[in-house]
């Protein structure tokens, strides 16, 4: 008898035992489900809110931010620097102006540039240094002597100064010596850029049929397109004092605003500015240079740029 009593204490031990393992074993268990649920539905959430708010989805948010592409350019330079180098570009652009020189014609190389840079020692403007450093590339396949170089002011500084930017044009144009240099002329920079020409001390208004075609059609744009603006600049040559050539150019500007608005054009669509002989498009002191210096240049700025 106390045989069997000794057997029951001992199995209701290890009984008592066993349930307490278990139930340990249980809590541990749904203690590790909880915490599992909890911290799945928890980055979920977020996860979600994070979309809502923001209207991306997570795996939007850890894309790499895609790279602003750069425009090169067959000659390029850096804004207040005259140095210029090449691209890919080079050779294709090269031989296009190889393809159409023919004899009696010079190569004007056009230095671009901006109103913010400084001129270099011993050049009037940047782009005329520019317009050298061109002309040194292209002098192993053009003789010097056909290549002359001129400036063209692009604007007041591009939109983002740390990208390159182009450093030359270029255009054939008839030698001077078979050029009638009395003649007023348009000389088309691109489709919304002409310069107008003046002849010597003048500022009276030009007669020239190609010149009054030219601003027919461009009143003709401005006045179906009242969101357009023409910007003028007038300019002087180098001859004379400094003070009458600011004049000179002041009148020219004037001159061909009030050709425009004799056509019809309202004045609150014009710009007109002027700069004496402080941005020479030509630095010779031939009077084919002085010639090309006595201009207005006429910018079309389309109120979609």
């Amino acid at each position: 008898m106390l045989l069997l009593t000794h057997d029951i204490d001992t199995y209701s031990l290890l009984t008592t035992t066993l349930m307490s393992t278990l139930m340990k074993w249980l809590i541990m268990l749904l203690a590790w489900f909880l915490f599992s649920w909890l911290t799945f539905t928890t980055c979920v959430r977020d996860a979600c809110c994070i979309a809502c708010d923001t209207g991306v989805t997570t795996e939007e948010t850890t894309s790499p931010p895609t790279e602003t592409e750069v425009t090169r350019y067959p000659v390029e330079s850096k804004l207040g620097y005259a140095a210029v180098s090449t691209t890919d570009q080079f050779t294709d652009w090269k031989d296009g102006i190889l393809a159409q020189m023919e004899d009696g014609k010079v190569l004007e190389v056009e230095g671009l540039y901006y109103a913010s840079e400084t001129a270099p020692d011993g050049y009037d403007n940047m782009g005329l240094a520019r317009a050298d450093e061109a002309i040194k590339l292209l002098s192993e396949f053009i003789p010097t002597d056909r290549m002359r170089p001129v400036a063209r002011l692009v604007g007041d500084d591009p939109e983002n100064a740390d990208n390159p930017i182009s450093a030359a044009a270029t255009r054939w144009r008839d030698d001077d010596s078979n050029t009638n240099l009395e003649e007023e002329e348009v000389i088309s920079i691109s489709e919304d850029e002409k310069l107008l020409l003046f002849p010597r001390a003048s500022v009276e208004e030009i007669q020239n049929q190609e010149v009054n075609d030219y601003l027919d059609d461009l009143a003709e744009h401005l006045i179906a397109n009242p969101n357009d603006r023409v910007q003028i600049t007038g300019h002087a040559s180098k001859t004379g004092a400094a003070d009458v050539n600011m004049t000179l150019s002041r009148r020219r500007a004037n001159r061909v605003k009030a050709m425009l608005t004799s056509r019809g054009v309202p004045e609150g669509q014009i710009d007109a500015d002027w700069k004496g002989d402080t941005q020479l498009a030509d630095p010779g002191n031939s009077e084919a240079a002085h010639r090309r210096n006595r201009r207005a240049a006429i910018k079309l700025i389309r109120s979609g740029n």
